[in-house]
């Protein structure tokens, strides 16, 4: 009896629990039915709270886990979808398209290494040509345009009409900086009916694209009317007003280009791209304020790492250097990139914190070994020490393998300019201006190189000079005009000319008038050698035979650490009235040899006979050294001069003792007022201080204070005024001097 209770009991047991069971299961399904139902009518954000009832009660059920994973992928939650594709593959890891929607999820997250592993499984097993194409895709999303080109060359032979894949392909060539290659293949599908997308837009998308290359191929004219072709079909067209902007941003035609972006803003003030590119416009044209001032609102806008890089570039160029870098740190300490530590590298150079420079270089080779950032660094090292021939041979070296490096290809540009290497300084200046034609210090720098190396240099001059010391035999007084020209004759041959008309006025004589009149020639062949010759000749109003003088100067760069230079010149001499009437002169052969150490330090060894025309000779030797402690923009200098002269014979028509030495101390004091950086071809705007402080062997003090204001108003246009007071302790002598000059390129 008691048997038979027992198993009533366990049937009823099992009854209920078969009916648990079932009931459980029922629901799941009416669950995943009703998710399925609302799944294929789109409504894919409700269906999924019952997608997840479902598998709360059949967790591994796999059409529910599919169309999960579906709806968060439809409704952009791909963190989700990319969870619940993970789920499908640990139960069914042969399900191939559930792999290939999970790679295309991850592509969109842009966690491209793992989809490019899963593409790259799937064609493996399968030879999908859906996934090679898509697999393309990715890696042109991942800056790998040279591999998307392989792939779809391949998908080409077998299928030479699929639309998607010569598309893309257009786009790696686009993206791989072949935008000529692009180009026929973007026309030719525009011709063609186009296939439907399911994202739609393929019109546009392709349009644009062609738009892209003809801009990347510099085609701005093309570009220009394709645009102006849809916006007056549409004036509506932002994203087409936009890319007109671009174009004439790009072109040169910064006014027009910053009219386009200040009409777009006027309909729609937080438009982020109009801003973006009218800051890029501002930026371009040297407005380096409201450029600085568009890229913040930007940032403010939304965050983003390119623009916050852009600000850093404007500031940089503004030479607001310290926040440039700051902002290059902070970078940085967001994400390690080379080439963000190459460019704060490369503004500590031009803010002239040159061991800085160095050591985020060197933090760069630590990381990862990059010779090409290596010969970078030892090209900018020889660049800045003045080591001139071995600084273009290394940069030579760079720009062969880093044709775009165009950091490098300036700096080049600079060697040549200061150089006077005028055609390879253009040249320089064209290939930057081919890569980045809104690159304003390479379009500068060019402007200038041309006028320079082609067009004539008037210069016309006042000077006042005064010099008095009765023990010295110095009795000067005279004011000049002076009209100077230079015509360049081929890029290494200049001839000049100069006429000069003084008055003289005398303690002990009376007042004479002179009319001078000189012609040069110059030949250069940096940063090798250079020579010039001249002849001078001085005719006087009184009874003063004409005076004629005349030099050469040869220089040569010595092991690439300095240059020396040897002249002769036959100088007349002006002291005073008695020299000038008996035309008295000297023939003077000088040697120097400057020796740059390092760019804080140069030192100068000199020599100097003189043969004068009463047989009197003189012996000068002399040395000196040069330390920087500051650069430009605000320069500062000690320097530090000893010289010994003897003469054969102490006369009294001429200050000539024997065993006469003297040491100097000098401080200069240079400040650039310029708006942007200081570099070959800017405006230049500054002014100039010095001291210099002297005592002789024969214990008197020198005190000499000096000054200059310079101002390049434009390009061809440059005002100097200089001047200098000297005094000394005992009213021994007394210098005073006042120069206003003016150039002009014609």
């Amino acid at each position: 009896m008691v048997k038979l209770i027992w198993l009533i009991i366990a049937l009823f047991a099992s009854a209920a629990g078969t009916t648990v069971v079932y009931h459980k299961t029922q629901q799941a399904d009416i669950n995943y039915y009703e998710g399925h139902r609302l799944y294929e009518k789109g409504k894919y954000s409700e269906a999924v709270s019952f997608y997840k009832k479902s598998l709360s009660i059949k967790p591994n059920r796999l059409d529910a886990l599919k169309e999960l994973a579906y709806c968060y992928q439809w409704t952009d939650n791909q963190p989700e979808a990319i969870k619940t594709f993970r789920e499908i593959i640990l139960i069914h890891p042969r399900d191939y398209s559930i792999k290939k929607a999970m790679a295309e999820t991850l592509s969109w997250q842009k966690e491209y290494a793992e989809a490019i592993a899963f593409y790259k499984e799937i064609i493996a097993q399968t030879a999908d040509s859906d996934a090679q194409i898509k697999l393309a895709q990715v890696y042109i999303w991942d800056n790998q345009p040279g591999k998307a080109r392989a792939i779809l060359e391949n998908v080409l032979k077998d299928k030479p009409k699929d639309f998607t894949a010569r598309f893309l392909l257009a786009q790696a060539f686009q993206y791989g900086n072949e935008p000529k290659k692009a180009i026929p293949i973007l026309e030719e599908l525009a011709q063609e009916e186009i296939p439907v997308r399911s994202e739609g837009g393929m019109k546009d998308e392709l349009n644009y694209l062609l738009i892209e290359a003809l801009i990347s191929d510099k085609d701005y004219k093309m570009a220009e009317l394709a645009l102006e072709e849809r916006i007056a079909a549409n004036p509506q067209d932002i994203k087409a007003r936009i890319y007109l902007g671009q174009v004439c941003l790009y072109s040169g035609h910064y006014k027009r280009s910053e009219e386009i972006f200040k009409d777009i803003l006027k309909g729609n003030p937080d438009n982020f791209e109009a801003n973006l590119h009218l800051a890029d416009a501002f930026a371009y044209s040297g407005n380096f304020k409201e450029a600085e001032s568009l890229y913040r609102k930007a940032l403010g806008q939304k965050y983003d790492l390119k623009v916050k890089e852009k600000l850093a570039d404007v500031l940089s160029w503004n030479m607001k250097y310290d926040e440039a870098v700051r902002l290059y740190d902070e970078m940085l300490a967001e994400k390690e990139d080379t080439g963000l530590r190459l460019k704060k590298a490369r503004i500590l150079g031009w803010q002239a914190k040159y061991g800085k420079s160095l050591n985020e270089y060197n933090e760069i080779l630590k990381t990862t070994y990059d010779k090409n950032v290596e010969l970078e660094m030892h090209a900018k090292k020889y660049y800045w020490d003045n080591r001139v021939k071995n600084a273009s041979s290394s940069y030579k070296k760079l720009i062969l393998t880093e044709p775009q490096n165009l950091d490098a290809v300036f700096d080049l540009s600079q060697i040549y300019s200061y150089q006077s290497m005028w055609p390879q300084a253009m040249d320089s200046y064209r290939q930057i201006l081919d890569v980045s034609p809104n690159h304003f210090r390479a379009r500068e720098g060019l402007e200038k190189a041309k006028l320079i190396s082609g067009h004539l240099l008037w210069s016309p001059a006042y000077e006042y000079y005064r010099a008095e010391s009765p023990s010295r035999d110095t009795d000067i007084r005279r004011q000049s005009l002076i009209n100077e020209f230079n015509q360049p004759l081929n890029p290494n041959l200049a001839f000049s000319g100069a006429y000069k008309l003084t008055f003289r006025s005398f303690s002990d004589y009376g007042d004479i008038l002179e009319n001078e009149g000189k012609l040069k020639l110059t030949y250069i062949n940096n940063p090798n050698w250079h020579t010039a010759a001249y002849y001078d000749f001085v005719v006087y109003n009184k009874d003063i035979n004409t005076v004629h003088t005349f030099g050469v100067n040869y220089g040569l760069r010595t092991f690439d650490y300095g240059m020396f230079d040897f002249s002769y010149d036959r100088e007349r001499l002006e002291n005073n009235s008695r020299v000038i009437i008996g035309r008295f002169y000297s023939d003077n052969y000088k040697e120097r040899w400057t020796i740059d150490v390092n760019k804080s330090l140069k030192v100068g060894f000199d020599y100097l006979f003189a043969n004068y025309s009463d047989s009197n000779y003189k012996h000068e030797p002399g040395f000196d050294v040069l330390y920087y402690f500051s650069f430009e923009p605000k320069r500062l200098t000690l320097k530090y001069r000893y010289f010994y002269k003897t003469f054969k014979d102490t006369v009294t028509d001429y200050f000539s003792p024997k065993n006469f030495s003297t040491n100097s101390l000098a401080l200069d004091w240079k400040h650039y007022l310029n708006k942007e950086e200081v570099f070959f071809g800017a405006n230049n705007l500054y002014y100039d201080l010095g001291y210099e402080a002297s005592v002789d062997s024969t214990d008197i003090v020198g005190h000499k204070f000096s000054g200059e204001l310079g101002w390049d108003i434009n390009k061809r246009l440059n005002i100097s005024i200089k001047g200098s007071v000297v005094n000394s302790s005992c009213n021994v002598y007394n210098d005073s001097n006042v120069m206003a000059s003016l150039k002009y390129y014609f």
